[in-house]
């Protein structure tokens, strides 16, 4: 267990998964099996770390531990019917526990933090690779990875004001970044990274802008404290209409109240624009002819014309866990 705790913190996450299995094949713990779940998801495979993480949760049904992970998982990717579902019926079996109970706070406050203290806070968070030291630092907004990795869309009222800049990713990937260009009549900034993050392998751009009530997957981060690594959150649903003279859309679906910024997803799993808000707080949409007239060709791969299968939400979320950043930020 020491081993496997060292490896994630190093980010040497296939020696974290070796130890773990070792771990699980030595005692059937529910420890060692959060731990392995954590190795997955550090890795960015959310479809495995999901399925070991139900796995854990029916093996050990009177322990909260498994059951929490499991239920907040599910929430992350966009599953709250079952995630909601699977948390009251261990509720029924563990009443009165205070593990469950703090999870379904959290659940219940979507302006609250995503991690943070709870019966598996270590489980709840990737670790920052490397660690952010900078006291100053606090979570601005959220972004999206495009240029192969090298540039990041973002908020301007994120950065606008920053001393420093960092951006981090779902897998905990931290990198330095700066203003390269201010797009200042949508609100939006172009950030170059000193180093490029890593973007999931089949990562594509729609060729063209979605029809109003397409389905749509949105991602942000919620807020949390100070400037700790986190998950993306990634809610569902269709998309809203242009308003007004076709400029400005509606994005469609409910989000977490946080900053956002993220990305949206079309049903096959290309990147069709990037979420926003108004002022009072009104989530927009971004269409992706908009992002490309912005960027031109920095914006990467451009997914055929013909639209590919509906992709499972789960494999749209580990695109996500990649091409989703929190945006970073010091006075």
């Amino acid at each position: 267990m020491k081993q496997a705790m060292a490896g994630l913190a190093a980010g040497n996450t296939s020696a974290a998964v070796t130890a773990f299995e070792t771990a699980v094949s030595m005692a059937h713990a529910p420890d060692a099996e959060l731990g392995l779940v954590r190795s997955y998801l550090q890795a960015g495979n959310y479809r495995q770390a999901l399925a070991y993480s139900a796995h854990t949760a029916g093996a050990h049904r009177e322990e909260p531990e498994g059951i929490v992970l499991y239920v907040w998982l599910l929430h992350l990717g966009g599953q709250e019917a079952a995630a909601k579902r699977i948390l009251h019926e261990a509720q029924s079996r563990l009443p009165g526990n205070a593990a469950l109970e703090r999870v379904q706070r959290k659940l219940d406050d979507s302006a609250g933090p995503s991690s943070g203290t709870s019966a598996v806070a270590g489980a709840f968070a990737p670790y920052s690779l490397p660690p952010l030291t900078e006291a100053a630092a606090a979570l601005s907004g959220s972004g999206v990875l495009i240029d192969g990795g090298r540039r990041v869309l973002a908020p301007l009222a994120a950065v606008a004001h920053a001393r420093k800049i960092w951006v981090r990713n779902g897998l905990g990937h931290l990198r330095k970044a700066a203003i390269e260009t201010r797009f200042d009549k949508y609100g939006i900034a172009l950030l170059k990274l000193d180093q490029s993050l890593p973007l999931t392998e089949g990562f594509m751009a729609a060729g063209k802008d979605p029809f109003p009530g397409s389905v749509m997957y949105a991602v942000a981060y919620a807020t949390v404290r100070g400037a700790v690594a986190d998950w993306p959150v990634m809610r569902h649903g269709f998309l809203g209409t242009p308003e007004g003279n076709g400029t400005d859309w509606e994005l469609g679906i409910t989000m977490p109240a946080g900053p956002h910024g993220g990305p949206v997803f079309d049903a096959s799993g290309a990147l069709a624009g990037i979420s926003m808000s108004t002022p009072i707080g009104k989530p927009t949409f971004v269409p992706i002819s908009r992002i490309k007239q912005l960027t031109g060709d920095r914006l990467g791969s451009v997914a055929p014309a013909e639209k590919g299968p509906r992709m499972a939400m789960e494999q749209v979320y580990e695109k996500a866990m990649g091409a989703a950043v929190q945006v970073l930020m010091a006075r």
